[in-house]
């Protein structure tokens, strides 16, 4: 899936910027992949060794999405088979004035090691987790804050930007929206006292960036979901009907009844059954299910399937280059 410089000025033109006609040296792209995967129904955000989502600046040369991923998540740590999907694109200006085009991509991947740099997305937006009173309790106070961030503002403004907090952040007689994770961050940085808001949220990223391509991801996630689009990449080949119920609920971040959840199931035909039981110590052993092809294809036609497989013949022929010191021939080599 390539990418293009006439792409890239549509995407400035429909957001605003007035002279998109050159777009060599007064323009940097950046690609960002956010890895996300289950463990035990929570999700896991995969960082870089500096604790932050793989970036990078790929170069004029670079014009293929799939290649420029593939690439960026092998050096950055191993993955099993993934699946891609563009998230909106980001358009600014930073302060020597630069044009900054982001493409962030959600990735969605499994969980198959204990590897180091997994970390649980809701310690880091522990405001966006509605099942426990923490969650709720910090969602309540971050809006209660921006709220009274508000109190210079003509009664009107005031009065509607209120509504909006309560809708963002549940508050009042609103429901809980989890598809609006990337507005809730937005509503944070963009607060009167951006330092007090922000440091409320209990940030760990180095750069507030990232949080920006998290919240968009997990929003994605989350439409999806609430769509009837099932989790297929990130759920096992074979799983029960518990596993995938708390799976949905952690990426919502909120309960699901557990009978509309299986009516659900039952109506909209994405899973079948194995025939096979799982391998549970205690109680009833439960029937191992599966997704449907077609589900599987049409969530795929809607991704980019990127072939990490790469990172293991990066890792042979890292091996080989230590096996054989200088000099010495190599298998292959001509004498």
């Amino acid at each position: 899936m390539p990418w293009n410089r006439a792409v890239l000025k549509t995407q400035v033109r429909r957001l605003g910027y007035d002279d998109p006609s050159d777009m060599k040296g007064g323009t940097q792209v950046i690609v960002a992949a956010v890895p996300i995967a289950l463990n035990a129904g929570e999700p896991y955000v995969r960082v870089t060794e500096e604790g932050e989502l793989p970036h990078v600046c790929p170069k004029e040369t670079e014009t293929n999405v799939r290649e420029v991923l593939e690439s960026l998540l092998v050096r950055s740590r191993r993955l099993p088979d993934a699946c891609a999907e563009p998230l909106p694109v980001c358009l600014h200006c930073d302060e020597a004035g630069t044009r900054i085009v982001e493409l962030p991509y959600l990735v969605s991947t499994r969980m198959t090691t204990d590897e180091p740099g997994w970390v649980p997305c809701y310690d880091l937006l522990p405001w966006e987790d509605h099942r426990r009173e923490e969650g709720m309790g910090q969602a309540s106070a971050l809006g209660k804050l921006l709220i009274a961030q508000n109190e210079g503002m003509p009664p009107s403004e005031r009065l509607l930007e209120k509504r909006r907090l309560d809708a963002l952040f549940a508050m009042g007689n609103c429901n809980w929206k989890p598809p609006l994770a990337k507005e809730r961050w937005a509503a944070i940085r963009n607060g009167a006292q951006q330092k007090e808001a922000v440091g409320m949220a209990s940030c760990r990223f180095p750069h507030e960036t990232n949080y920006r391509w998290l919240c968009a991801a997990l929003g994605h996630l989350r439409l999806s979901i609430i769509a009837q689009a099932m989790p297929v990449n990130l759920m096992p080949e074979r799983f029960t009907i518990p596993q995938l119920h708390a799976a949905v609920e952690g990426i919502l971040g909120e309960a699901v009844d557990r009978p509309t959840f299986r009516r659900g199931l039952t109506n909209g035909r994405s899973v079948e059954d194995t025939g096979a039981c799982s391998d549970e110590v205690f109680g009833r052993p439960a029937r191992l299910m599966r997704f449907r092809t077609d589900v599987v294809v049409a969530n795929q036609t809607q991704g980019i399937p990127l072939a990490l497989s790469l990172a293991d013949t990066v890792k042979q022929a890292e091996t080989i280059d230590r096996l054989f010191p200088d000099g010495t021939p190599r298998p292959g080599d001509r004498n």
